[in-house]
């Protein structure tokens, strides 16, 4: 895994997709101002966020009403879609806006003509816009949410609904697989928020495990992708609650018509949730592929030792009180990301467990998979989890990368896979996993 992956831009990390039916669309509304008028801020606009040195494409609408303005926002490269604002005012040339969440984005611009720039702040981040109004045509072209692959299904839980896609093979399956995404804001198939592109890398495994006769489910996280919900707040998230989330899957799956077995299989972080999920419910086996290896915070601490020395006895202090369950106020400016109030809860909760420990007292068949080109996970590490399991599966696939895709010598060749889907995942990968869940049938 890696710290970026919870270095997140919470800008929709727990906010809710809103539904637009019953507002009017800007692009076909008489109250759009047209691209030329330069008048008011009704209409479609295009341009970008820039954060913590990222750049995020964003989309927001604006209409207006009686009873003032509405509008949304799009950012395609956290999934984002459709998300509500609120509080939207115009004074004068002076625009501003709220997105309401966890915590709330505060955007104050100032609007020239097709132009509307200003800065935005959310929690201890800030950041700038620069938008311009598209004309009709333009408007009528913006991104569309782009829809899964494979048959959308739900879940019903306390205070929510989790969102998923299961793929049927074409024959009638006795085995059902659910795929578990890493660590931070990772969605059903494999991308984070965090990155531009997509990978695709497990929307890929899905339809290499369901093109083998397996019923395979991907879904989003809690908190990622559509499965979010109003008053689903960060610092409500443990680990604990994703396998709880897990194991609920799991159980949705097994009652599908034909299938006997379920396996589990957890990409990094999500190897340990799938760990934990299998202690929970019946699991009839797990995959774990480039896994978590150590305690979260030792890796931490392994990923930051060539840090400057003022942060790493930052880093140092803040996770020995973290490991101690305890919540850490003082968190310099430049850690603030990684360890900041509302993921704290999040990171106690994987201090609590131990990702050797947890395995070797698991029942089930295990199969293990590391990457030599994997840049995030130490292959020493995966083999000694590894050997918490004498009687595991283990496989070291020598062009694997973390993103499970087959890569290069070269570090950039390896960058450039997590955000293209053109990269096939490794050699080795499906055939492996496939000949495991086949034995267990």
């Amino acid at each position: 895994m890696t710290i970026l992956a919870l270095a997140t831009l919470v800008v929709v990390a727990c906010s809710a997709t809103s539904d637009r039916s019953d507002q009017p669309d800007p692009a076909n509304n008489p109250a759009s101002a047209p691209a030329d008028s330069g008048a008011g801020l009704a209409g479609v606009w295009q341009g970008r966020l820039e954060v913590m040195g990222q750049s995020l494409n964003a989309t927001l609408r604006f209409v207006s009403s009686p009873d003032g303005f509405q509008g949304t926002i799009d950012i395609p490269q956290q999934m984002a879609f459709d998300l509500a604002l609120a509080a939207i005012s115009l004074s004068e040339q002076t625009v501003s806006f709220t997105l309401p969440v966890s915590p709330p984005l505060q955007a104050t611009g100032n609007l020239t003509g097709n132009q509307l720039n200003g800065r935005f702040s959310q929690g201890p981040y800030s950041g700038t816009f620069s938008l311009t109004r598209q004309s009709a045509a333009d408007a009528s072209a913006t991104v569309v949410v782009p829809e899964p692959v494979g048959e959308a299904v739900s879940l019903e839980l306390a205070g929510g609904v989790l969102h998923g896609s299961l793929l049927r093979p074409d024959q009638p399956a006795t085995m059902g697989v659910l795929l578990i995404a890493g660590s931070g804001p990772t969605d059903r198939d494999g991308n984070s928020m965090l990155l531009p592109g997509r990978n695709d890398s497990l929307r890929q495994l899905a339809e290499a495990l369901a093109a083998n006769g397996f019923l395979v489910l991907r879904a989003d996280k809690r908190g990622i992708g559509r499965s979010v919900w109003p008053g689903l707040r960060e610092e409500d998230l443990t680990v604990d609650q994703y396998a709880a989330d897990a194991a609920a899957w799991a159980a949705w799956l097994r009652q599908q018509e034909g299938i006997r077995h379920i396996g589990l299989a957890g990409h990094s972080e999500g190897a340990l949730v799938a760990m934990l999920a299998s202690q929970l419910g019946q699991v009839d086996a797990l995959a774990l592929l480039a896994p978590l290896s150590m305690g979260f915070l030792d890796t931490v601490l392994q990923q930051l030792s060539g840090a400057e020395p003022r942060l790493l006895d930052a880093v140092r202090r803040i996770t020995a009180e973290l490991q101690s369950g305890r919540n850490v106020a003082d968190v310099p400016a430049e850690l603030q990301s990684l360890f900041r109030p509302s993921v704290q809860p999040y990171l106690i909760s994987l201090a609590r467990h131990e990702p050797a420990r947890l395995l070797g007292s698991l029942p089930v068949p295990v199969f293990i998979v590391a990457g030599g080109r994997d840049l995030q996970i130490r292959l020493d590490d995966v083999r000694a989890l590894a050997a918490a399991r004498p009687d595991a599966t283990f496989r070291e696939l020598a062009d694997m990368n973390h993103v499970l895709k087959a890569v290069g010598p070269d570090q950039a060749d390896n960058r450039a896979a997590y955000s293209s889907p053109d990269y096939r995942l490794a050699d080795g990968l499906v055939a492996g996993l496939v000949d495991f869940f086949r034995a267990l049938r």
